[in-house]
């Protein structure tokens, strides 16, 4: 397993494991009347600061860390770039709980996982270094895309045919301005000039031919 790969299955799991822990926590303290301990549940974000009730405080906790799982699940760059910040709200409310607890073993849950964030933040930080920065197209842009690669295929087929019928029967005119279109659709402007030409001068000989057959029968 490569370094990168390690790297996203433990964050995955981590934020996996937390957010199933959280939301097993929530079914039980409301719906079962479950205990409310440990209190570090409702301290995964900095609003407990603001002294808000546990029901909130825990559905804001679940919420960053269910945002936080789905971006390291689906680790683009810029994903992982957005991960920053649900990140860094979770080490700010648990930075902030354990700044004001005294340094003992029965806090050290809280030194434990924040030390894990900030490790996480710093791998986080490390892979988007040295991802490429690729410009991650929109679905419309997807799809005008992927049509005008296939453009591009049926003209280059369009022009090797042309050229096939006028190998074989070099006078065919008629072939011109199909050709000159199918030219223009694949950026050969020169080319497709060139044959736009050609098409309007067999279509003058043409019209002179016509006329000079009109005035012999007159």
């Amino acid at each position: 397993m490569s370094k990168d790969r390690f790297f996203s299955f433990f964050t995955t799991s981590f934020f996996t494991f937390l957010l199933s822990y959280l939301l097993i926590k929530f079914f039980l303290v409301f719906f079962f009347y479950g205990s409310a301990s440990p209190s570090i549940v409702f301290q995964f974000t900095p609003f407990h600061l603001l002294k808000l009730r546990d029901p909130p405080l825990l559905i804001l906790s679940i919420i960053v860390i269910g945002i936080n799982t789905y971006l390291h699940f689906h680790d683009t760059r810029m994903n992982l770039i957005y991960s920053l910040l649900p990140t860094g709200l979770m080490v700010a409310g648990l930075g902030a709980a354990a700044a004001t607890l005294p340094f003992s073993s029965e806090n050290l849950l809280y030194y434990l996982l924040l030390s894990l964030l900030l490790m996480i933040m710093l791998m986080d930080h490390n892979r988007i270094l040295r991802m490429p920065a690729k410009k991650e197209l929109s679905p419309r842009r997807q799809i005008e895309h992927a049509l005008y690669q296939r453009g591009t295929m049926l003209s280059k087929m369009a022009v090797e045919a042309f050229d096939k019928l006028e190998s074989k029967n070099p006078e065919y005119e008629n072939l011109f301005p199909a050709k000159a279109l199918a030219y223009a659709l694949l950026g050969d402007y020169e080319q497709a000039m060139k044959y736009w030409e050609e098409a309007q001068k067999a279509q003058g000989k043409k019209s002179g031919g016509e006329k000079g057959e009109k005035k012999g029968k007159d």
